[in-house]
């Protein structure tokens, strides 16, 4: 986002900068902006958190929605991998959805669902 060619001092203060620009742009426009942030380094059994957000505070203060993935599977016998909803400005609502990977559809959703069930239609008897 900030690239190497336009750091001309303190990055923090720049990443600042640029997040409320984000943030001034979505508001004037009406529009929701995405933004991915890789978390700091932390202790592999601990949980990531919304100050886990590499850089400044501004980032998770300016946002509406915060998701982090969590992924213990490496940590613990029994982890799994789930996206949690760190923060909702808007309803309030927090929580976890487990995420498992459909290996034939090679992509990760809440539930897993074969793909003979997904191709069967449901019939009707008159």
């Amino acid at each position: 986002m900030m690239g190497v060619s336009s750091f001309r001092g303190d990055k923090f203060w720049e990443q600042g900068g640029i997040i409320a620009a984000f943030r001034s742009f979505a508001t004037k426009h009406n529009v929701h902006v995405t933004l991915v942030m890789h978390p700091r380094k932390e202790r592999q059994e601990d949980d990531l958190t919304t100050s886990s957000v590499f850089g400044t505070a501004k980032a998770t203060q300016e946002a509406d929605n915060v998701l982090i993935i969590q992924d213990k599977r490496l940590t613990s016998v029994r982890g799994k991998k789930y996206l949690q909803i760190a923060k909702n400005r808007y309803s309030g609502d927090l929580g976890i959805m487990p995420l498992e990977f459909d290996k034939e559809a090679l992509s990760y959703s809440s539930q897993i669902q074969s793909a003979k069930r997904r191709r069967e239609k449901p019939t009707t008897e008159a």
